[in-house]
């Protein structure tokens, strides 16, 4: 499916002289594109959808092309690359390079062992693989499995944040490294452990279990020197008061304390991060009713890093 973005790219630059004449209204008819596009679709018919919109109209196209600019459906983490580079080449006209508000990972190849697991564990690598969209605003994966009518897949809203991270004392330096990008750590003689990093309202063990019950190929591990405490400064949107916040990789950071350099032992390490990124918002359920939202700037959270459950 990734080629349907350099299509699009490709015919914008071309000299075509369709009709013009609109059957409907331009409003009209982007929110018949926008229904059709958003309706479900196998991949293979989600991709004959596309190239049959290329070729009724360079207006169509247009109205098309900004479309599934702002709703994107990528196949794979190397399709999310290859349309990362093609929306700079539509820099130009009616499609901003950062118009996107939703990203769906949809694919007919995947065959999860079990369903729950497998599924979540793909949203969290899309998650990790994000170009940076600071107006996105749902992110999604999706499977087609043979002989099922219907689509498996997990959907979580996204958050924009700025924040502040303060690790524990004896925090090993290379944890630092393993929950955020662009570190220097190609000296240590181990390779890094995949790790989630969730914030949580509080250190409730019900919220802890109840993120577990979602996130069942995660688990908490047993070194207290993974836990850090976490300073919302700033949210784009309000969130349910007890819902957990899987962080994303932080578009830029800097130390803001201490060393930058990371090192292999458990010698004191830099203590506070700031930076900004992406995250996901599980809500876990509030026992206190349904409605009870909040801002979450200039807010205190439990960060915990979650490992890969093994043989999962």
């Amino acid at each position: 499916m990734h080629h349907i973005y350099t299509c699009l790219s490709g015919i914008g630059e071309r000299n075509i002289d369709y009709d013009e004449t609109p059957l409907f209204a331009v409003e009209l008819l982007e929110e018949i594109l926008t229904t059709a596009w958003l309706s479900k679709m196998s991949p293979d018919e989600r991709h004959t959808f596309a190239i049959s919109n290329l070729v009724v109209s360079k207006l169509w196209m247009d109205i098309f092309r900004r479309v599934s600019n702002q709703h994107v459906f990528v196949s794979s983490l190397e399709s999310l690359g290859i349309w990362e580079q093609s929306r700079y080449a539509i820099r130009q006209g009616a499609n901003p390079p950062n118009s996107c508000h939703s990203l769906t990972r949809q694919t007919s190849d995947f065959r999860p062992v079990k369903h729950q697991r497998s599924l979540y564990r793909e949203l969290l690598s899309t998650l990790h693989a994000l170009p940076n969209l600071p107006n996105l605003r749902d992110l999604a994966f999706e499977c087609f499995m043979p002989g099922e009518p219907c689509s498996r897949g997990v959907s979580l809203p996204v958050i924009h944040l700025a924040v502040e991270y303060t690790f524990h004392p004896d925090a090993y330096r290379w944890i630092i490294g393993a929950l955020l990008p662009h570190s220097d750590h190609k000296h240590l003689p181990w390779a890094l452990p995949e790790l989630e990093l969730i914030s949580t309202a509080s250190d409730d063990p019900k919220i802890i279990g109840a993120v577990l019950e979602q996130f069942t190929h995660l688990e908490v591990p047993t070194d207290k020197n993974l836990k850090l405490e976490m300073n919302i400064l700033s949210s784009s949107a309000h969130i349910p008061e007890n819902c957990a916040i899987v962080h994303g990789p932080a578009s830029t950071f800097c130390t803001m304390a201490g060393e930058s350099r990371l090192g292999s032992g458990k010698e004191p390490a830099s203590r506070t991060v700031r930076g900004a990124g992406v995250g996901l918002v599980l809500d876990v359920g509030n026992t206190r009713g349904p409605g009870n939202v909040i801002d979450p700037s200039n807010t205190i959270r439990s960060g915990h890093a979650f490992i890969q459950r093994r043989r999962s």
